[in-house]
């Protein structure tokens, strides 16, 4: 009995049919995917084209004469979860002495998040796109 043979032999209409399918799924040739390789891709042209459909920006933080440091960093810790205390402190420092300074850098819908976390400390913080 032969494989096509054996496909058809099943009981009833419904059998019949998904038998069908079955040996047709079954009696074809799988590429090897191994043997398959990517073509050279262009980082440069996709990471212009991910910035192009997700701009990223900048938060940053502004000087603060009215709040600790220990207050601002904090505030910072708290506020971004991807910032640890040494980089909050950075942070703090660098807005303390030059005025402003770069909390992250991330798509405008976190950005915007982490301005209002921010300014719910009662800090001076603004977006800008990079």
């Amino acid at each position: 009995m032969s494989n096509a043979d054996a496909c058809h032999s099943s009981q009833g209409i419904g059998a019949a049919l998904y038998s069908e399918s079955r040996c047709l799924r079954e009696s074809r040739t799988m590429p090897n995917l191994m043997a398959t390789t990517m073509p050279d891709v262009d980082v440069e042209s996709l990471r212009r084209t991910l910035d192009a459909r997700l701009p990223r920006y900048a938060v940053i933080l502004h000087n603060d004469d009215y709040h600790s440091m220990d207050y601002v960093v904090e505030a910072l810790v708290k506020s971004v979860p991807d910032l640890t205390v040494e980089s909050a402190i950075s942070i703090m420092f660098e807005a303390h002495n030059t005025g402003s300074a770069v909390v992250i850098v991330c798509v405008l819908e976190q950005a915007e998040l982490y301005k209002e976390r921010i300014q719910g400390y009662g800090l001076g913080v603004s977006i800008r796109r990079e």
